[in-house]
């Protein structure tokens, strides 16, 4: 059991990625590049906060761009499903050559059955999740002041914090609290989507995260394989 495909959005301003076969562009109001959009003082503030991590690799204001300046559309970038083998090489060409505050990076995991996508659709897996990814930040030095913990911590609207069982049932249909952090948009897409993420400052930070929620998901779902193993044997003996 695991990740069958991946889906990235990458928000910012871009250029040319979508005219590529596996990526496709989408227009976005909430991404503002020429001028903060920030939903607080905190987000609006010039650097309060806003380096991913201790080391110096070119941490920029929120309100100021997080690249060239160079580009031709404002919105974001998706991938097509895609292996976790060529989830690396598209991150790094289609990465935004501007970002701020505005600008965030989600994820959608597909499965091969209904069944294994079953298997998180619970408050379990949520404190699960949010355990794990935040022993990942605390492991890779994220900063406590980052946009990473801003949003981790329920202040960004875009990818609220808490377990909602309204929009964990594996719903028919998209559920209207669709931003939360894990977002079950069964009907419309057949995923699970991590809206957690910001643009990182960094490239490699950017891919090492999709890896880290990679890694606890299929954790999760080897740990629930072998529980039913468990169970099985344990009724078979008795």
């Amino acid at each position: 059991m695991s990740v069958k495909l991946i889906g990235v959005e990458i928000e910012g301003a871009h250029n040319n990625g979508w005219k590529i076969a596996d990526t496709y562009f989408h227009s976005d109001s909430s991404v503002n590049i020429d001028g903060c959009s920030g939903e607080s003082d905190y987000e609006c503030s010039c650097c309060s906060g806003d380096c991913d991590h201790d080391s110096e690799d070119g941490c920029s204001c929120c309100c100021e761009s997080g690249g060239s300046g160079d580009y031709d559309k404002i919105g974001e970038l998706i991938s097509i499903p895609l292996p976790f083998d060529k989830i690396h090489e598209w991150v790094d060409r289609n990465y935004p050559v501007d970002f701020n505050s505005s600008c965030g990076m989600h994820i959608h995991f597909s499965f091969k059955n209904d069944y294994e996508y079953s298997q998180f659709c619970s408050k379990r897996f949520y404190d699960y999740f949010i355990a794990e990814i935040t022993a990942w930040a605390i492991k890779m030095k994220v900063k406590k002041a980052s946009r990473f913990f801003y949003r981790l911590n329920g202040k960004n609207t875009f990818c609220g914090l808490g377990y909602s069982y309204q929009n964990n049932k594996m719903q028919l249909r998209s559920s209207g609290e669709r931003y939360n952090i894990l977002n079950y948009c069964y009907d419309k897409h057949r995923t699970i989507e991590i809206r957690l993420s910001h643009v990182w400052q960094n490239h490699d930070y950017a891919f090492r995260y999709i890896e880290a929620c990679y890694d606890i998901f299929n954790t999760w779902l080897l740990m629930q394989k072998r529980s039913v193993r468990h169970t099985l044997k344990v009724e078979v003996l008795n």
